[in-house]
């Protein structure tokens, strides 16, 4: 019997996506019009740039990490500015071009948010901070969006590691599984999960030398149930390892180890494409030690350098690569291009094709972080006249051989179309009622749901295996 997961997390593209190249939002960790920082978006193929917002010192400055979104709104962290210039979590409506100062941190709650805010299951927000606290070693917050309530989950001290830099990863409705830098048994970063019930931390694996040390970018969770990651040191020559993580065994493996040829010094996380392969960056290293685009075949444990840099293209890169809805990988670099600010690009797995998008750092601002969101413009001009959250809900989740839609009263009659990733419609019906049943007969893979109504639409990604 085949299973059905429905992950109710709204993913941002509209009916025509598929054919018109996506929206693209970033944040720049300088300039703009106070030299702070800013919030800017991009189509996909490099046109129709503008910069949304730009930071300042008063309401939070030089952003770092990704943006991301929830129930309309951008969301975010910066390391400066605001009242005690400890950085900010901030809000932005996309659509009235607002941007708002929610919570300013301090030495006591911690700072130096190097990393991004992830929104949980239950709408709040997790990030972590690098310094600060109690024991000086960072700390673990969570950010409610509806009350604003700021509360502390956890003080890292040695033991259990300190200096985490990026982003917290959810495995399920009450754990998160994250990563410091430095701390644990050989002073070199840890592995731990927390549990959002108690706040209970467990430190399940403590980085050494010889298997890879100092993780800088966060963990993904595969389809296959493990985590991978990568560490920035250790390893043959100390230039990094390419790791996985088996939360059911406990197990930790190296999987490869990067020299100097191939690519070292990974300070992102990795992407899992729609086509089973891993991307990534790493910063330094490759022909020109400017940085290396890589894939990695986690069936094979076959690595494979796909692209150096070499400034013209862009140099550094320690972004987190993203894939659009056009199944197109989007990434930034930090320096070079023509105008030394930076580049966004895009690589097409299927064709192997490398592109800039645009140079960054003249009539863009320079100095591009985190990872590229995708969002459908559409999503955030809807009437707002009925709670979002209501629009749809499927149930069971997870599902197995069937699953029902349940739309919100007064929605109208519904079309309900649905697409593989590559944008081919596989099924598509009218709803004329408030709920539907549909028996799931579909090869395993991944899907998107689209709910068209009169209060405005919403999608979600499907997968069956």
């Amino acid at each position: 019997m085949k299973k059905v997961f429905l992950v109710i997390t709204i993913l941002f593209f509209s009916l025509d996506s598929f054919s018109q190249s996506p929206q693209l939002w970033g944040m720049t960790e300088v300039g703009g019009t106070n030299g702070r920082g800013t919030i800017f978006k991009i189509y996909g193929d490099g046109t129709g740039y503008q910069t949304a917002y730009s930071f300042d010192t008063l309401t939070g400055a030089t952003p770092q990490g990704n943006l991301v979104f929830c129930e309309g709104k951008f969301y975010g962290v910066t390391i400066s500015g605001g009242l005690w210039n400890r950085g900010v979590i901030f809000s932005f409506d996309p659509q009235h071009s607002v941007f708002t100062d929610l919570f300013d941190f301090d030495n006591t709650t911690g700072y130096q948010n190097l990393g991004s805010l992830i929104v949980a299951s239950n709408n709040v927000l997790y990030g972590m901070n690098s310094a600060g606290g109690i024991f000086l070693r960072g700390s673990i917050f969570s950010f409610d969006i509806n009350s604003l309530q700021f509360s502390m989950v956890h003080e890292f001290i040695n033991s259990d590691g300190y200096w985490p830099t990026a982003n917290l990863v959810e495995a399920d409705q009450q754990t998160l599984y994250g990563l410091t830098a430095f701390g644990g048994t050989y002073g070199l970063g840890v592995l731990f999960s927390l549990n959002t019930t108690n706040n209970n931390l467990l430190n399940l694996y403590s980085f050494s030398q010889g298997t890879g040390g100092d993780p800088q970018g966060a963990l993904i969770k595969s389809d296959n149930g493990k985590f991978y990651g990568l560490t920035s040191g250790g390893g043959h020559g100390n230039h990094g390892v390419l790791y996985s993580y088996d939360p059911d065994s406990n197990l930790y493996l190296p999987l490869h180890y990067f020299d100097s040829i191939n690519g070292r010094l990974p300070l992102n996380s990795l992407l899992e494409a729609d086509n089973g392969l891993f991307y990534g960056v790493a910063m330094r290293g490759g022909i020109n030690d400017l940085g290396i685009l890589f894939s990695f075949d986690p069936l094979t444990n076959t690595f494979s350098k796909l692209l150096d840099f070499n400034g013209f293209n862009g140099k550094y890169p320690r972004c987190n690569l993203m894939q659009a809805s056009d199944s197109i990988v989007y990434g930034l670099s930090f320096q070079g291009g023509i105008h030394s600010g930076g580049t966004i690009f895009s690589y097409n797995p299927s064709t192997n094709i490398f592109s800039k998008i645009i140079d960054m750092g003249q009539t863009s601002y320079g100095g591009p972080i985190g990872k590229l969101l995708e969002v459908d413009s559409t999503l955030y001009n809807y009437t707002n006249d009925i709670d979002r959250k209501q629009l749809m809900y499927i149930s069971p989740n997870p599902a197995t051989s069937s699953l029902t839609i349940h739309l919100a009263e007064g929605s109208g009659d519904s079309e309900i179309p649905i697409f593989t990733v590559m944008g081919k419609k596989v099924y598509s019906t009218l709803l004329k009622n408030c709920s539907l049943k549909l028996n799931i007969d579909f090869d395993p893979g991944i899907y998107f749901v689209r709910v068209e109504t009169r209060f405005g639409s919403v999608t979600q990604k499907l997968m069956i295996d």
